[in-house]
Parts: structure tokens; sequence; C-alpha cells
């Protein structure tokens, strides 16, 4: 078997090559017999075949670690390849928004960094990054989410040029500057030093560096690396790297400018070892530019003997504490001190009962704080804005209270409580509502919660919005509206209004049974609209003209209890009950009753008395004063009376039937005839008159009987109207 110019010889009819292999290339493997005495087959002869590789056809893995640090008109990207063997390079995607879809490829490299020269300061990328393997395939990007890892270029500034970086470079380009570094003292813990991720710049080139800490003495960085590295004792680097920082028990010290730079620093200038006759003096006219720490400097006193011309602005001293006692010469107990003379300015003690006064731009005071006076204000009382002008807050020490005054803007209203004070809350046209809301932020129904305020859209209506859709009280400024259940109390005695059922319930004590409901539709009694009112204990309905709540005093009421109706008046002739208009004397009543005495009473209608048409009296007796009618279902007259005399008895064109027991024993039919049922005879005075078969009935031995007799029933029949 030969690969290539090599050649392996084994002892099987199959076997596997391992070869470093290339996708998409096409392979001629030949395998040609060798003899004992290691004769070759001949090549012409030997048998062969072809092979494309087709190569791994999953992705490589998704790279790590992407930094970005802005440098000079570029940005500098740093990352970690994925370990797959198959690994082919890198892809570098660039987006001017952090939004990896509208990224697009601009480099492919193998390697760990690269550098996008954008070409100007200021300018913000994003980046991503993704492997791609020998067959082609691509991994996810990385940060393997939509947003990227982002950095701004920056260009040449008064702070880029720092510790000699331009003389060391330009003058000897195989120096190091480190850019964007911070150190950290005893990190992560005590005896330790850390640093950030930063760069570093070498001949011309910026390498990012990885963040890290350590408790050994040395850092050190070997040229291209991505890391530092450390030690305990001090290493030897030659020309392949540079010392960077020592670390002291927790302190770091920087000490790669020293090579850079040749900067004499701290390390190598023992204390003292600069002399007064290397500095003959020292005053403000050698001190050009810059600032003096007041940390490095130890004065006893300042007076005005050690400050000789010249002023010390306030801008440029800063003191922790200034008082008596610092100052030797002079005085500042209640002297007032000025900012300025005017315009914007802080004054102290401008005024024996003035502590503190600070006016705006337009020489307005805007703070007062009183430390003196015992008037208003007084002492301790502090002053914001005009509040004489009606618009400010005043701290009332006296009281322990704010007072507030003009337009009060707030967020947040965390506690507090308002006593015996208005307010009010308006809109200025256009510029939208003003309210105080819980849940809703409109005058509508579709939020649950409340809102209370002025709605600048509706003609700047003060509306009262609470509940959700389905349960509400609204006022819109004109109506009040109400949807859901109103009742006094949640359970037990309580008036319910049910809106669901458009009713009204009264529920007694124990709050399970309705005593009176009014209903649009009686459900179970009847369809129409009613009122219902029930009680085991029995129910009443009382309409009095005694405003006293319970029984009243008076006996002018109508009672209803029990199915009775109970009618009491103690008004002209005692009248208890009357159904119609009634006037003195009961004139005009259609129909009224009055009590005459113990059990004794009377029904009638129109006047009691003399004009009454009929009455029904206490004895049972129903007495008539004027004409009755009493007429048939076809309308003809079959009684007719008028004052004391029986007029007519007419039928009204059938037959009249007399019945006893619903069972008809007489019949007057319309021709005048008087029939009798079967087995029905006529008597008068007990005595048979007339037989079942309305013969004539006579007692022989007494014919003047039954001739009296006769005579008094012709009398009677004459009487009534049956006979001329």
């Amino acid at each position: 078997m030969r690969i290539g110019s090599n050649k392996q010889v084994v002892r099987d009819h199959r076997t596997t090559l391992i070869s470093e292999f290339l996708p998409g290339h096409e392979y001629e493997v030949v395998v040609r017999a060798v003899g004992p005495d290691g004769t070759n087959q001949a090549l012409e002869d030997a048998v062969r075949d072809t092979i494309v590789i087709a190569g791994k056809e999953t992705p490589p893995d998704t790279p790590s670690a992407l930094t970005a640090i802005g440098i000079i008109e570029a940005v500098s990207l740093a990352w970690v390849n994925p370990t797959n063997h198959d690994f082919a390079g890198m892809e570098i995607w660039r987006s001017t928004t952090d939004d990896v879809t509208a990224a697009a490829k601009i480099a492919e490299i193998k390697d760990i960094k690269y550098t996008d020269n954008l070409g100007a300061a200021s300018l913000t990328r994003y980046y991503w990054v993704k492997a791609v393997n020998t067959s082609g395939y691509k991994s996810n990007f990385y940060p393997n989410t939509t947003a990227g890892v982002s950095a701004t270029s920056v260009g040449v500034s008064a702070t880029s040029i720092d510790d000699f970086a331009v003389t060391a470079t330009k003058m000897f380009n195989k120096t190091i500057i480190l850019t964007a570094d911070t150190w950290t003292n005893d990190s992560p813990g005590v005896g330790s030093i850390a640093w950030n991720a930063h760069s570093i710049v070498y001949n011309g080139a910026a390498y990012p560096i990885s963040a890290g800490n350590t408790a050994l003495a040395y850092v050190y960085w070997v040229i291209g690396s991505p890391t530092y590295g450390t030690s305990a004792a001090h290493p030897t680097l030659g020309a392949t790297g540079f010392m960077i920082a020592i670390n002291t028990g927790g302190t770091h010290t920087l000490v790669w400018n020293d090579s850079a730079n040749m900067v004499i620093g701290t390390a190598y200038i023992a204390d003292l070892a600069v002399t007064d006759a290397k500095i003959v003096t020292l005053t403000a006219n050698k001190l050009t530019a810059g600032m003096i720490d007041a940390s490095v400097i130890t004065v006893t006193n300042i007076t005005a003997s050690n400050i000789n011309t010249g002023t010390l602005n306030a801008s440029v001293v800063t003191v922790s504490n200034l008082n008596a006692s610092n100052i030797t010469t002079g005085s500042m107990l209640a002297r007032p001190v000025l900012s300025a003379a005017s315009g914007a300015r802080i004054e102290m003690f401008p005024h024996t009962n003035v502590g503190l006064r600070i006016y705006d731009a337009a020489d307005d005071e805007v703070f007062v704080a009183y430390v003196g006076g015992a008037g208003d204000p007084g002492t301790g009382d502090v002053i914001i804005g005009d509040y004489a002008g009606d618009n400010g807050v005043k701290w009332d020490n006296s009281t322990g209270t704010f007072d507030i005054k003009g337009i009060l803007h707030t967020d947040d209203l965390i506690s507090g409580t308002i006593t015996s004070k208005l307010i009010t809350l308006a809109v200025a046209a256009g510029t939208g509502d003003v309210y105080i809301a819980s849940g809703k932020t409109d005058f509508t129904n579709t939020d649950s919660g409340f809102i209370l305020g002025v709605d600048d859209s509706d003609s700047d209506k003060a509306k009262l919005y609470i509940g959700d859709s389905s349960k509400f009280l609204n006022w819109d400024g004109s109506a009040l509206t109400i949807q859901g259940d109103i009742q006094t109390a949640s359970s037990g005695k309580r008036v319910l209004i049910d809106s669901a059922n458009n009713r009204i319930d009264v529920v007694e004590a124990a709050g399970t049974n309705v005593v009176i409901r009014v209903d649009d539709n009686f459900t179970g009694v009847s369809t129409n609209p009613g009122i219902l009112i029930a009680s085991a204990t029995g129910a009443y309905i009382r309409l009095s003209d005694d405003s006293t709540v319970g029984v009243p005093s008076s006996t002018h009421y109508t009672l209803i209890k029990d199915g009775q109706i109970n009618v009491t008046n103690d008004n002209v002739d005692s009248t208890a009950m009357i159904f119609g208009e009634r006037t003195a004397n009961d004139t005009t009543a259609i129909f009224a009753a009055k009590y005459s005495g113990t059990g004794t009473g009377t029904l009638f209608q129109g006047q009691s008395g003399s004009t009454t048409v009929f009455e029904v009296q206490s004895n049972g007796v129903l007495l008539i004063k004027e004409t009755v009618q009493i007429t048939d279902a076809d309308g003809g007259a079959v009684v007719a009376y008028t004052g004391s005399t029986w007029q007519t008895l007419e039928l009204g064109g059938s037959d009249l039937d007399f019945r006893i027991s619903n069972v008809t024993k007489m019949t007057l039919d319309s021709s005048g005839d008087l029939g009798l049922v079967s087995g029905s005879v006529i008597k008068i005075n007990n005595t048979q008159v007339v037989g079942a078969q309305g013969a004539a009935v006579i007692d022989a031995t007494d014919a003047a009987s039954a001739i009296t007799q006769l005579n008094a029933l012709l009398v009677r029949c004459r009487t009534h109207g049956l006979i001329a």
C-alpha cells in the first residue's frame, strides 16, 4: 500500500488509512503484492481505486472569550479558538448596531487576534466571531445572542500622551506601552494584586491582555502572549519579554515604563535624595500649571503674612474642616461670607437671624435657613422658593409641618396626612388629564380600579369612575351610571339592588329570607311587575299621616296585615274606610265604611245618612234608598226598583229560572207562563194550594179558609208584580 511517497506493508485483506486528507480532494489508492523475497508487483499490474474525501459533516465548536478594546482609530479583537483538529479559521463579523442580524463579515483569518482599522476616532462597533472547519461547516456565533461585544475607537488626546509614551515609541519602537489598564491592590485577597483586560502596544501593534491576578512577586509579559506571566523570583526575560509590575505584599508598582522611557521613578530616588541645594527657591511662579495635592503639603498655619501676593481662590482650595482654631489671625464668627456680590450666589450669615441664603441668577431668593428670631419665620424654619408670593415651601420648625403654596408636582407621595385643607384639580387646556387614580389611567371601565379627576379631552369635565368592565359606578360630568349589585351590608340585614335581575330586595336580619321584593318580572307568581311582602312572623303595610317611626300615635292610618285591611280615621262621622275621593261629611265618597260602636259598623255608598244610596248595616240588613236595576248577561233588565216600590220584573229575551242549590225549581218563560218542575208544589202559609200536577188544592171542610188563602195568594202575586 502506498500513500503519497510512503508505503505500508500489511498482512491482511483490509486496513484503515490514516493521514491528513483534505476534504473535497480525490485520492488514488494502489494495492500491490509483495513477495517473500521482497519483490514488488509492478505498479501497472496492481489493483487501484479512487476515493473523494467528504470530510467531517458536523460544525466545529463555538469559539469563546471574545474581547474588544478601542485603540487609536481602531478596535483590537482577541478570542480563544476551538480545539477541533479540523479547525480551519475564523470569520469576523461587524455591525454598527447591537444586532447580529445586521452584521456583515469583514475578515477570515486563522489567528487569535484581529485589528479592525476604522480610520477615525469615537466610532462604536459591535462584533461576533464564528469558527470554520476544513469541511466548510461553521459554528454558531459567539456571543450566541443578538447583542455583540462592542468597543469604541479612540483618538489622540492629551491623556493619550502620558508617561513619555510618544518619546519612547518614536525613539525606540521595541518598547511597550500599556493602554486602558486598571490595577487593584489586595485583590482578590490580601497580598494579591489584580488587573483588568487591556492592551499592550509593542512595535506598532496592539496585543490584548486577559484579566488576571497573582499573589507572586513579579508580573511580566512575553512578546505576543495574550496573558501575563507571574513568578516568585525575578524572571530572566532578555529580548523576549518585559517586566510589567512588582507585587509588594498586595501593593502593585508598575515598572514597564522604566525600561521603555528610562524614567527616574520613586524606586530609584531615595527619600530626601533631592536636597535644598538642588532647589534654591520654590515660589508660585515656579508652579505654572497643574495642582498640588493637599495630602502632600503640610503647614502649621496660613496667615496673611504667609501669602504675600495673589489670591487664594476658593475653587482650588479644598479643606476638610475650617473653623476658628484653624485660623490663627482674625475671626469669622458671625461674619457674612458671600460667594459673589450679586446674581447666583450663596450667603452665609447675611443677617442676624439668617444662617444661609441662596440666590438664583435673577437675584431672587430660592432658599433661606433661619438660625434666630421668635416670629414667623423663626429659629429653625426653612423656606424654599417664593413662599411669600404663594409659590414655595416652608418648613415650620415650631409645628413640625411643611406648608406648600402653589402647584405641587410629585411622582411619589408615600405617606402623610392632609388635614382640613382643600386640594383642587385643574388642567391647562390641551395639556392632558389631571387625576388621582389606582389601576386606571383613563376615564373608562376597561381597567379595574378608580380614577377621580378632570378629563381634558371632554371639555374639562370633573369625572369619577370606580369598578371594572362588569361592575362600576360612573359620574361622567353629566349623569350617574351604576352597574352591578348595590347593598347596604355584605351579609345579614340589608337592602340589595340586584341590577342583573332588575329588582330590589330587603333581606331580614338572618340574612337569608327576602321580606320585601320589588321586581319587574315575578317568576312563579306573575310575569308582570309587582311588590312582594312576606314574613313568617307577619307582614304589614301601614299608611299614616303621622311621621312617628313605628306604630303611629294618631288614628289616621291604614294597616294591611295577614290578609286583612284595617283603616282608622277619626275625622268626620268616624269614617274608617274610603274608596274614591273624600271630602267633608263623605259627600263624594264612592264607597266607605265607618265604625259605629263596639262590634258594630256600617258599609255605605255616598254620604252616610239620609242620602245614602245603600247601606249594609251592623245587623246584616241591606238598606237601598235609590233606584236599583238588576240586568242579565244580555243586558236586559230583570228587576227594577225606584224609591220604595218594585216596578218591573223583566225577562231579557230568555226564560227566568228560580234555583235552589243550583237546581231549577220554577221557570217563568218569555210568554209569561209559570212552570214547576216535576214534584214541586205551591204553598201559602205552609198550606199547599197547587199540586204537583198544577191543580188547585182546596180543603172541602173549610171553603172559607180556601177562599181566604187564594185571596192572600193573589195579593202577594200582585204585590210582587206577578199578576196585574
